[in-house]
């Protein structure tokens, strides 16, 4: 068959990232003579699934992130795992940019998913409040461990 009939039409379908479309092509024999009559023209119409090229597996967490962190780019199912037991999925740590594999990212001795509850920064070792934390000799905060997941 003979190309030279179809044209190349860019559409902007961004807004539909991570659902299934369906698209209908028009193909016309139009006035070619390499095509016969009984060469196939009309709409063809196809399910296409889209997907944004920077989180392949559409479970909101880029790809980069995903392998820097040795988790499968193409499985959606790891972002809700807790790899750390931390109370966090790795979804939560990717959007809250903390570390996975660390319960405490901040080493401020409270559990990543225990500060975010109590409305405190995991990434600021220094918001740690005094009714939970005590400052040691070294001039170290320590967190009260029975307060920690």
């Amino acid at each position: 068959a003979n190309s030279s009939n179809w044209s190349l039409k860019s559409i902007d379908l961004s807004a539909y990232a991570g659902q299934t479309i369906r698209l209908g092509f028009y193909h016309s024999a139009g006035r070619n003579p390499s095509y016969s009559a009984s060469e196939s023209h009309g709409w063809f119409i196809d399910e296409v699934g889209l997907f944004d090229a920077n989180d392949i597996d559409g479970d909101g967490m880029d790809n980069a992130y995903e392998l820097s962190n040795n988790f499968d780019p193409l499985d959606s199912a790891d972002a809700e795992f807790d790899l750390d037991n931390d109370g966090l999925s790795n979804l939560q740590e990717y959007k809250n940019h903390t570390n996975p594999r660390k319960s405490d990212t901040d080493r401020d001795g409270l559990s990543d998913g225990w500060e975010l509850e109590h409305d405190l920064d995991p990434l600021d070792s220094s918001d740690c409040p005094s009714w939970v934390c005590i400052s040691g000799m070294s001039g170290w905060r320590t967190a009260i461990p029975l307060l920690i997941k």
